[in-house]
């Protein structure tokens, strides 16, 4: 039994299931643009129609991510543009000759070269404390001093150029012991 598909004609537009083979006229107008209709399975389109609902869905979540990334970067580079404040404990001595007190001061870590005011005197003579390494005196760094000057800081009592910077780190009970 031959088998009958349906064909149109691309002429007359006339459908009908004949059996057809390639070559054959429309049976309506003669004419030899009549073809076979494709149809499509149902369960061949579910496919593509999955693939098309897919697509908004993908678009969706990499606005989210990317929307997501942005606001952290924002985040981030906002809690980093804040300053924040360091402290360090500085010895310091007051270059009041009445007095000559050598305390230590809580202070920012920027203030590298600070004048305050002196606890037992209560004048703003106090300057940070630097130690000779070579015989132990504590003298007080003048912040009126130009910059240049303390590459070739000498010990005033020694005149040593091995001079202790580190404010934080003075050996006070060296100095107690001398006095």
């Amino acid at each position: 039994m031959p088998k009958l598909i349906t064909a149109r004609c691309q002429a007359c537009g006339n459908e009908i299931e004949i059996e057809w083979t390639r070559g054959t006229p429309c049976p309506s107008c003669g004419s030899d643009r009549f073809y076979p209709v494709v149809r499509v399975d149902q369960m061949a389109a579910a496919p593509e129609k999955s693939r098309i609902s897919q697509r908004p869905l993908g678009a969706v979540l990499a606005v989210i991510i990317f929307v997501g990334a942005v606001t952290f970067l924002i985040i981030k580079v906002s809690s980093t543009a804040r300053q924040k404040t360091y402290y360090r404990t500085t010895t310091m001595i007051c270059t009041n000759p009445d007095c000559g007190n050598i305390f230590q001061q809580r202070l920012v870590t920027k203030d590298v070269l600070p004048r305050l005011r002196c606890p037992k005197c209560k004048l703003v003579t106090a300057f940070r404390a630097v130690q000779c390494q070579n015989c132990g005196e504590i003298f007080g760094l003048d912040p009126d001093r130009k910059p240049d000057a303390f590459t070739d800081l000498r010990c005033p009592k020694c005149g040593s150029l091995e001079i202790n910077f580190d404010s934080s780190a003075l050996d006070l009970g060296k100095e107690e012991d001398a006095q």
